[in-house]
């Protein structure tokens, strides 16, 4: 306890006189402290897993001149002579650079992401998978007959709020296979395509495509059928050339 002296007028310590004295709250940080060659140096600190680092920065009055032994200045050109940098329009000017930065940090990653959106936007117009490797050919919106179809074939119901895109071509694995093309497949059967899809559904997405298979008759021979079947786009390997003779085709592997 001290005793605060008025002009005129000493406070007693004793009776009515008796001043109150509030303790405060106060806070006690540890810093970080270098010393060297008679200078000093405190330096700002940053918390980096729950572990206190020195944060150094070029534009740090105190790092420049426990360093240099100089105040700081600016970089002088032509000849002239550097100005002083411990002024406050220097401040302003740095402060004016870090927004700067900051601004152009925020636009570039804005761009960025309005370039993935747009990628992303361009890639759902052109109904493209990146994992099945498909892109239909001008797509448009499947009649009523063949959602029925593609509602009867896999057992949908109306509450799956089912999409059906179809096209008579599509870039397959980097190979356009349209309507009329004669196809091998990974399940190691031979069809001719009628058209292909991409279904959209609760349960069912993905692309498909209608085809008739073809009845083997051994001798790269086949039996021309007119029986639709749906298949996985991505399940076709390529278009194989082929002859057809009435009812048969003679195919080439």
């Amino acid at each position: 306890m001290s005793q605060e002296h008025e002009s005129g007028s000493e406070k007693d310590v004793d009776g009515e006189g008796e001043e109150d004295v509030t303790e405060e709250n106060f806070d006690i940080e540890q810093c970080w402290v270098i010393k060297g060659r008679k200078r000093t140096w405190v330096p700002e600190t940053v918390m980096k897993l729950n572990e206190p680092y020195i944060k150094l920065s070029k534009f740090d009055r105190g790092f420049v001149h426990f360093c240099l032994s100089k105040p700081m200045s600016s970089t002088s050109k032509h000849g002239q002579e550097p100005a002083n940098a411990n002024t406050p329009s220097f401040d302003n000017l740095l402060q004016m650079r870090i927004a700067a930065s900051v601004k152009a940090a925020q636009e570039q990653m804005e761009m960025e992401e309005s370039q993935e959106v747009v990628l992303t936007q361009f890639l759902e117009l052109q109904n493209w998978d990146p994992k099945e490797g498909v892109i239909l050919t001008n797509p448009h919106e499947a009649s009523t007959e063949l959602i029925n179809f593609v509602v009867g074939f896999f057992r949908l119901t109306p509450a799956d709020q089912i999409e059906v895109l179809a096209a008579t071509s599509a870039l397959c694995d980097h190979e356009q296979i349209g309507k009329g093309d004669v196809v091998i497949s990974t399940r190691n059967f031979v069809g001719e395509v009628w058209f292909h899809m991409h279904v959209r559904s609760q349960q069912v997405t993905g692309f498909y495509t209608v085809l008739s298979k073809w009845e083997s008759l051994g001798g790269n021979r086949f039996r021309i059928c007119n029986n639709p079947s749906i298949v996985l786009t991505n399940e076709l390997v390529k278009s194989l050339p082929f002859r057809k003779e009435s009812d048969l085709a003679l195919v080439v592997p």
